[in-house]
């Protein structure tokens, strides 16, 4: 039992050209300029146990990467469907895709690393419970503002791993793999694509007859006959790139002074709206939920909004505000400059927004 060769698993970057409806950028991320969010598209285990009875199925993640001044971990635990009456003898039945195991998070360069394991849980029936509650723990993580769960992604990512220690569980299948951005020199660019890791051997499975079709991994010799993958164990991992967010109403440190500064000005007391801005200003100059190109962006975007209000307001005095006057974040910086107009003005400074004599 010991003389047997140690057997090398398949490790598949789908190519562009075998997703279905690909609409992505392929081109590799540029620290300070994108964001990026992890998804599990898919997981299977091949059927060799009398899965969701006595095993359930688990994907367990940990990413690693550079937020801020400091490099954090975020825990992923996916497995168990908080739907009602789903239960062991039909949750087998339940298709499960895209799990995201992060939020939208601003890529600052360094290195983006992934360990993940797919794991068969033995237990009793009431283990899938169990494995919604540490589900649930890791999702505190999973939001827009991660700056606000700082405290707490530490601790959240040391009781997954020792809840999930407490039960019997066998690994089927692991992937460890470190991302780099543009220009890293290696076949780890951190880019938007889908990324297969199969309990299978190249003699077993031919890479180039491997598809992704509406986010299921499939085997053919073309998309159009291609089946989905079924006899192997396997996760399909999604790497999504953006260069703008589309949560920013998530960002409460900036959207909630910025709401109440646009609120107060319409109400006449400008002071205060003139305070409530500069909090959110600074909250955006020093928000490391974004990108330093978005740093300019979103502070631009907010002195823009508020100068047009004050515009519109003094043309209009006397005039009552129609409902609703109060724009959300989001669709401020559906008008903010464009991406490339802001790389090249750089990072805004205290000096710049401010002006001197404020800032000393």
């Amino acid at each position: 039992m010991f003389d047997r060769n140690s057997r090398k698993y398949l490790y598949v970057p789908i190519d562009f050209d075998h997703v279905n409806g690909a609409n992505y950028d392929k081109e590799p991320l540029e620290g300070g300029k994108k964001y990026f969010r992890l998804w599990l598209s898919e997981m299977f285990l091949a059927k060799d146990r009398e899965w969701f009875k006595s095993w359930y199925p688990v994907v367990h993640s940990i990413i690693r990467f550079q937020f801020g001044t400091q490099e954090i971990n975020l825990p992923y635990v996916a497995g168990s469907l908080n739907l009602k009456d789903i239960n062991s003898s039909n949750l087998g039945k339940v298709i499960q895709l895209n799990y995201p195991m992060t939020s939208l998070m601003p890529f600052n360069g360094g290195v983006v690393e992934i360990t993940a394991g797919l794991l068969a849980m033995q237990g009793a029936n009431y283990l899938n419970r169990f494995i919604k509650v540490m589900g649930d723990f890791a999702s505190i993580l999973v939001i827009p503002q991660l700056s606000a769960a700082l405290n707490v992604a530490e601790p959240i990512s040391k009781g997954v791993e020792e809840l999930l220690g407490v039960s019997n569980g066998a690994l089927h299948l692991g992937l460890h793999q470190a991302f780099v951005g543009k220009e890293g020199g290696g076949s780890n660019n951190l880019k938007a694509g889908y990324i297969a890791a199969i309990l299978a051997q190249r003699s077993e499975l031919d890479a180039k007859k491997l598809w992704v079709v509406n986010d299921m991994l499939c085997y053919g010799t073309s998309v159009n006959n291609s089946k989905p993958l079924t006899g192997f164990t396997y996760m399909l991992f999604r790497i999504e790139s953006r260069e703008q967010r589309d949560d920013m109403d998530g960002l409460t440190n900036i959207s909630v002074p910025f709401n109440e500064a646009i609120s107060a000005l319409l109400n006449g007391e400008s002071e205060r709206a003139h305070t409530l801005l500069r909090v959110a200003i600074v909250a955006a100059m020093t928000s490391p939920d974004l990108t330093r190109v978005d740093r300019r962006r979103v502070v631009q975007a907010l002195k823009d909004e508020f100068d047009e209000v004050q515009n519109t307001k003094a043309s209009t005095e006397g005039e009552v505000v129609a409902a609703g006057a109060v724009p959300d974040l989001n669709t401020v910086m559906k008008r903010a400059m464009p991406v490339e107009e802001a790389l090249a003005l750089g990072e805004p400074t205290f000096e710049e927004i401010f002006g001197r004599e404020n800032v000393q």
